[in-house]
């Protein structure tokens, strides 16, 4: 009997180590969830954070295309207009030109109507 109280004794102190260390691996898995809860919270922040940055992106994208598309729009007029008013004073430059001929020849005119009355006037003095 001494033998089987000996015997129960240790199988008792066995039992009790091996709660303790039950509970202590309860306490360490306690702690882990809890990093763990912690460290799921986290990534779902940091998701909803890159989740947010990738739409504020894609907006950034959308607005900077539509004012690319407005500034080409606005260019391509911008050239149109040049285009006509180089047009128009191109129109003006030839048209002045074709003036300065057209005086040329007039004072040309003048000046051989000159000349033949001059000799006209010399004819009838001589």
């Amino acid at each position: 009997m001494h033998e089987n109280r000996q015997q129960y004794n240790e199988l008792t102190k066995h039992l009790d180590y091996a709660k303790k260390e039950i509970e202590r691996l309860l306490k360490e898995i306690d702690i882990f969830q809890s990093e763990k809860d912690t460290a799921d919270a986290r990534i779902s922040i940091l998701e909803e954070n890159l989740q947010k940055s990738l739409l504020d992106i894609e907006q950034i994208k959308n607005v900077e295309s539509q004012k690319i598309s407005e500034l080409r729009t606005q260019l391509s007029d911008e050239l149109l207009d040049k285009k006509k008013q180089i047009k128009a004073l191109e129109d003006a430059l030839q048209e002045i030109q074709r003036l300065k001929e057209t005086m040329k020849t007039e004072r040309r005119n003048e000046d051989n109507v000159v000349s033949r009355e001059d000799i006209g006037i010399f004819y009838i003095i001589s």
